[in-house]
């Protein structure tokens, strides 16, 4: 199996929407859901996830 770069670089879908609202607190919403996501780690990390950065 071969791997290019891109595949390597975590993003989130297009079709989602990733805010921190607070150190500890992540919105996570689609066109059909809402999720709210607690955890300092858990938010950090999305923070991170840009689509820019490689694993």
């Amino acid at each position: 199996m071969h791997f290019s770069n891109s595949d390597l670089i975590p993003q989130f879908k297009p079709s989602l929407r990733v805010a921190a609202v607070d150190a500890d607190l992540l919105l996570v919403l689609s066109e059909r859901q809402r999720s709210v996501i607690r955890g300092r780690a858990i938010a950090q990390v999305a923070q991170m996830i840009d689509g820019a950065r490689s694993a």
